[in-house]
């Protein structure tokens, strides 16, 4: 898998499900899981919402996965953190067709859209790359997205569709954003 999957499966013991990604794979023993594997990431990120897989390292080390946990793969070191996962609920709720986001870096934001409606964002100016984006939509139509982003950022999204690019930039008035 090179990209971002959510995965269904029903336990089968004779017939195993095995997700290869960039390194390890995910043996799935029956579960609902998302799956975040991009190659220009250094990092890939598993996050079980139901069920049990087991991340078998490049090293062959095998790491049990539990409901509600999330595996944090590191690519480049084959180590594998297990983590508690609070508001996993937002990572897969893409496949609802629901753009959410909590606490995201705004770089992080500008990223994920560009993968999902293949985009190029031009940022210019003094975008504060440390803003934090935390929004929930149900408008899956980039216009209506990047409308939403422009309320609550001091920020402005103009989208060229023949060009398929989004220039963002900061606000003449920015300064009287409220906070």
């Amino acid at each position: 898998l090179s990209g971002e999957a959510y995965f269904v499966v029903s336990k089968n013991e004779k017939r195993p499900f095995i997700v290869e990604l960039d390194g390890p794979s995910i043996h799935v023993t029956g579960t609902a899981f998302n799956v975040q594997s991009y190659p220009d990431e250094k990092e890939i990120t598993v996050s079980l919402d139901e069920g049990r897989i087991n991340m078998q390292l490049v090293s062959e080390k095998e790491i049990p996965v539990l409901s509600g946990q999330q595996a944090v793969y590191d690519k480049e070191h084959d180590v594998c953190r297990i983590l508690r996962g609070e508001d996993m609920e937002y990572l897969s709720m893409w496949k609802q067709d629901i753009i959410a986001f909590k606490d995201t870096p705004l770089l992080e934001v500008l990223v994920k859209l560009r993968r999902w409606y293949d985009v190029v964002f031009e940022v210019s100016g003094d975008v504060p790359e440390d803003l934090l984006i935390t929004l929930t939509s149900e408008q899956t139509l980039l216009e209506n997205v990047l409308r939403d982003l422009g309320k609550i950022t001091p920020l402005t999204f103009e989208y060229d569709a023949k060009k398929r690019l989004v220039r963002v930039s900061k606000c003449k008035d920015a300064l009287a954003f409220p906070r």
